[in-house]
């Protein structure tokens, strides 16, 4: 009776031990393949003006040198998934204030309502660009990632990609986006 009891011990114990060395793995390889995926992104040159359809906002505010792009399609809670009003917040209260009028934020939205899309910018009074990407030309060439919090990226003078990642999620990625600005700014003062 021992020796069964013994067996279905160190039998379960090798198979907990395998089942946690198999999630390490997959996690492993899933975080990679992620890193590559948001990597892949770093440098890529966006085109604004040309490939995508203006619909709010002030087009002048694409002549600042710094750009935030976040992306939204309408799966979910769109406006949820916009959070506005932490945007305004983070813009007055970080962005503007290192780098002042050299920073837009601009959503680049891949949805079928735009209806819907433009009640939701006019009730925040939204004045930061709002492409509409009609033609699906972004999303058939290059799909964004299918993680909503890597669907945001900081773009530099020449509109390519700096970082990726939303600093409304993340206060890791908010202080790369700090730090970076800071650096950008401390690079044009010198």
């Amino acid at each position: 009776m021992r020796t069964i009891y013994k067996q279905i011990v160190i039998g379960s114990m090798v198979l907990a031990i395998t089942s946690l060395i198999c999630f390490f793995i997959l996690r492993d390889s899933n975080q990679t393949l992620l890193r590559k995926e948001l990597h892949s992104w770093i440098g890529y040159q966006f085109n604004l003006q040309d490939d995508f359809q203006l619909i709010s906002g002030d087009s002048s505010l694409l002549d600042r040198p710094y750009k935030i792009i976040m992306y939204i399609d309408d799966m979910g809670c769109t406006s949820c998934n916009l959070k506005l009003r932490e945007w305004s917040d983070m813009y007055e209260t970080a962005f503007n204030q290192i780098m002042p009028d050299k920073i837009s934020i601009v959503i680049l939205f891949d949805g079928r309502d735009e209806e819907d899309m433009l009640m939701i910018i006019k009730s925040a009074q939204w004045e930061m660009p709002v492409f509409w990407d009609r033609d699906k030309v972004i999303s058939s060439s290059r799909p964004f990632p299918k993680q909503a919090r890597k669907r945001c990226m900081l773009l530099d003078e020449e509109n390519k990609v700096m970082l990726v990642g939303n600093p409304v999620y993340s206060l890791g990625v908010y202080n790369l986006y700090i730090e970076n600005l800071a650096k950008s700014r401390y690079k044009k003062i010198s």
